[in-house]
């Protein structure tokens, strides 16, 4: 029996080096961005970001280094980081998404139910040069049958997805968005008609479609991480811009591991500035926020199309991450979400890379209190600071004291309460449309 070799201290710290980078090996070359915003938040902005070539593209602020205080050093460490590992993130457009399958039964069909239902539509689109791209039939297939497919077929799904797909989703863009502005208006529709029926092109009732659009996305992943088996080094980071819905969110964080949700945030009054600086008029903005946040107007929805439409406002709540991204159009000032965007691609390839800001511990512990809420529909946590961030008092929304939350009462107990019970109110108890199962 051979006794051990003796290393070096040297030796043994290149070992626990090896060791540590196999560790993070998975997520440095495997990640998937799911952006979420409101129109006007910045969320192309923030893919085009990830989609920059190299770190010094991105518009990551310059630091002094060592750094004048911890934060400067942690910009310092990011930037050492994400020079030695950036890779560019491939977009995939959710708008662009819908158009493929918008066309998977063929263009035909695609622009007679275009002219149907929307035939302010109908002139722009039929004038634009779309035969050329008419082939998303064998790309669907292809997608549905990735294992059996040829590298023939594979490739030529992936260059229409990625080559071909993101040029006609410009052509129909700039065709629709020429005269009435109905870009927008038209794919809202088809994204909905996806959640409800399972095609862009129907609106029947269907529950198994709800999930098609996140289906495909990742079905189109797949496809790109076949792809690219071959390549060396192999780094495969995708940002998906954007989602609307909370069960797409909720759907990829169950399929995909390293899946992050960010939402992409900026005040009301900038947002729409922004809007109006790409000539939107009052009116199609209040439009677009009826659609996309429809709490904020007198519209009421109901039932199931209620159920599948878009709903930005719970994607905001259930999302990861939190990006606030200021400053108004006429600036052109990226440096501050790009920052934030690369400090949190750099942890996602190495936890624990650098702590938390002042700013996120406080959040981390809002969010552990809120856990001790008994409301049904919403739980929410606070943290009280100085100005030093120095944690004073932590909270969370409650029923009264000596009241019982929610989360605790439940219709059955109710009904088989006695009267005088406060738990239970009167109309709780006694009234007919209440008790009705």
């Amino acid at each position: 029996m051979t006794s051990p070799t003796k290393l070096t201290q040297e030796d043994q710290c290149a070992q626990v080096a090896e060791g540590l980078s196999q560790i993070f090996q998975n997520r440095e070359s495997f990640i998937v961005i799911g952006l979420t915003g409101r129109t006007g938040s910045g969320c192309s902005s923030a893919a085009t970001i990830l989609n920059s070539n190299n770190f010094n593209e991105t518009g990551y602020p310059k630091t002094p280094w060592p750094g004048n205080n911890n934060e400067n050093r942690k910009d310092g460490i990011v930037a050492t980081w994400l020079r030695e590992h950036w890779s560019p993130f491939t977009i995939i457009q959710v708008s662009q998404v819908i158009l493929l399958l918008a066309l998977s039964d063929g263009l035909d069909n695609f622009l007679q139910w275009v002219e149907q239902e929307h035939p302010r539509c109908a002139p722009s689109l039929k004038s634009a040069n779309l035969e050329s791209f008419d082939i998303t039939n064998r790309v669907i297939s292809t997608l549905t049958n990735l294992h059996q497919a040829s590298q023939t077929e594979i490739r030529e799904a992936y260059f229409h997805i990625f080559e071909s797909l993101p040029k006609l989703s410009e052509i129909v863009k700039e065709a629709l968005n020429s005269e009435s502005k109905d870009f927008a208006t038209l794919f809202q529709a088809m994204g909905d008609n996806l959640r409800q029926s399972g095609s862009p092109l129907s609106n029947e009732t269907n529950p198994l479609g709800i999930l098609k659009i996140p289906e495909t996305i990742v079905k189109i992943i797949e496809l790109a991480r076949t792809k690219n088996q071959s390549k060396t080094p192999r780094r495969e980071f995708f940002v998906i811009d954007a989602l609307r819905h909370p069960f797409e969110i909720r759907y990829l964080r169950e399929k995909i591991s390293p899946f992050y949700s960010i939402a992409i945030t900026t005040d009301d009054a900038e947002r729409r500035s922004r809007l109006q600086s790409n000539n939107l008029r009052a009116g199609e903005i209040a439009k677009l926020d009826t659609k996309e946040y429809p709490s904020e107007s007198s519209a009421k929805r109901e039932g199931y199309s209620s159920f599948v439409s878009q709903d930005i406002q719970a994607c905001l709540e259930i999302s990861d991450i939190h990006i606030h991204n200021p400053g108004k159009p006429e600036f052109k000032d990226t440096s501050k979400i790009a920052s934030r965007l690369c400090r949190y691609v750099a942890l996602m390839q190495h936890p624990g890379l650098i702590t938390p800001t002042r700013e996120e511990r406080c959040m981390q512990l809002a969010f552990a209190a809120r856990l001790n809420s008994g409301c049904l529909s919403r739980q929410v946590g606070a943290v009280i600071t100085d100005s030093d961030f120095s944690v004073k008092a932590v909270g969370w929304n409650d029923v009264p004291y000596g009241q019982v939350p929610c989360l605790l009462r439940n219709t059955t107990q109710a009904l088989m309460t006695p009267t005088e019970s406060d738990v239970y109110s009167d109309f709780e108890q006694h009234n007919a449309q209440f008790e009705r199962p």
